[in-house]
């Protein structure tokens, strides 16, 4: 499934923005979700799926239950997922990720989001059950922490990113998981800042 160039807005009523649950995979590409009152992006695949979003505007999903970007599959389900050039801004929560999800960021702007900016959650203690990497990208102003792993199979790398003034922790691991940094980024002005789980990753 290929969604391109749409405008999507749920004036406040409308429950998810685009939902999927079944193929292949799913590209969005230079679209912009408005105003719903659950996910603008509600990645749930009972099987082996993939999820690619592209120059997109996920915005205003504040709601109790609003996300960004909800990626979840079900028990026999898995997500990958490459995510670029996307503004996530104004919702609950930014960028969740659980159980059987491998996900990169880049070249994105998470910003002024309720909740967390961008959390691997893991309720399987498997090492890489869920994996996000980060790369060149802004997570600031959110009202949780910027980047969060939680659980013992939750697992985040970040690099040359920028964690600025959330009002959480700006990189937490918490409950087991792990955060690895290659050193080359910036987290300042958080509360506290907090800092990745040792060791630094080398940049080759």
């Amino acid at each position: 499934v290929i969604l391109r160039g749409l405008s999507i807005d749920g004036q406040g009523l409308g429950i998810d923005g685009i939902r999927f649950v079944n193929g292949l995979s799913l590209t969005v590409e230079n679209c912009e979700i408005n105003r719903v009152t659950e996910k603008g992006i509600n990645f749930s695949p009972v099987g082996n799926s993939q999820l690619y979003v592209k120059n997109t505007v996920i915005r205003n999903n504040n709601f109790s239950a609003g996300a960004g970007i909800l990626i979840q599959p079900g028990n026999s389900g898995s997500a990958e997922v490459t995510i670029n050039h996307v503004q996530i801004e104004r919702n609950a929560i930014g960028i969740e990720a659980g159980d059987h999800s491998k996900v990169s960021i880049r070249d994105s702007e998470i910003a002024r989001n309720s909740g967390d900016g961008v959390r691997a959650h893991s309720t399987i203690d498997v090492k890489g059950n869920v994996v996000i990497n980060v790369i060149g990208s802004l997570v600031n102003l959110n009202t949780g922490s910027g980047v969060k792993a939680e659980g013992g199979g939750a697992f985040l790398r970040i690099a040359d990113t920028s964690i600025f003034d959330n009002g959480g922790t700006g990189i937490k691991p918490v409950s087991g998981g792990v955060i690895n940094s290659f050193g080359n980024n910036n987290n300042s002005g958080n509360n506290p800042d907090g800092a990745p789980t040792a060791p630094t990753l080398s940049q080759q």
